[in-house]
């Protein structure tokens, strides 16, 4: 239930599930058009996470969107 949004793109979509069976855990957002987006779930790459607001904010490397 946690919307997610990076510092250049902005609007990523919604957390709807955690990807852990693969050695490197998964944030599964679904996108605004419907499309998942997988995105390692590294501290490296998470900038805040805000449990009142329910908002995560990356800064995502480039070409991690593409």
């Amino acid at each position: 239930g946690f919307k997610t949004e990076d510092a250049e793109h902005g609007y990523l979509g919604e957390l709807v599930d955690i990807d852990e069976s693969t050695v490197n855990t998964l944030f599964i957002v679904e996108r605004p058009n419907g499309e998942e987006l997988f995105v390692p779930a590294q501290e490296a790459f998470i900038t805040d996470i805000n449990h009142e607001t329910r908002l995560i904010k990356f800064n995502l490397p480039e070409g991690l969107l593409e």
